[in-house]
């Protein structure tokens, strides 16, 4: 078994096809939930594997998402943590609040690779429609985030 390698308020940093580095933070976990943890990540990438203290505060202005999801990535090391910050982002925004009075009845757990093939196609890196529901990464995306306008796309004319 693997040694628990994470902690909630970790900065963590995602390696992206192109060798920069995608931000997250784990700010949360729910046992009940298939034992997921909640992480959010934000809009920000760093060409070179950042320090903590070149990563500015992550609040809900550079949230891209907020999910419940595997933790496997972190636990094996393969996302890098560079530092402990409180989370600053409401608990409003975390996944499936709705349903945590009623025994998280519909919630969902994202692997942990599909996270990281949501921030490639966020970066561009990979096609953003390239799913059997070709909005499945819209419904990773939060809520109040915007797509960016350079996304690429399968079928493009």
């Amino acid at each position: 078994m693997a040694k628990k390698t994470w902690d909630i308020g970790n900065i963590f940093c995602v390696e992206l096809s192109d060798g920069s580095h995608a931000i997250g933070q784990v700010v949360g976990r729910e046992a009940e939930v298939l034992n997921s943890i909640t992480c959010a990540f934000f809009n920000l990438k760093f060409e070179e594997l950042p320090l903590l203290d070149m990563i500015e505060e992550l609040g809900e202005s550079k949230l891209i998402a907020c999910q419940f999801i595997t933790k496997e990535l972190l636990t094996k090391r393969v996302w890098k943590v560079v530092g402990n910050r409180e989370p600053t982002i409401s608990k409003t925004v975390f996944p499936h609040e709705d349903s945590r009075q009623n025994g998280w009845i519909g919630a969902e757990m994202h692997g942990s690779g599909i996270l990281v093939e949501f921030l490639e196609a966020y970066y561009a890196l990979g096609i953003w429609d390239d799913w059997y529901d070709p909005h499945y990464l819209d419904k990773i995306l939060w809520k109040a985030a915007k797509k960016p306008v350079n996304l690429r796309y399968k079928n493009t004319s």
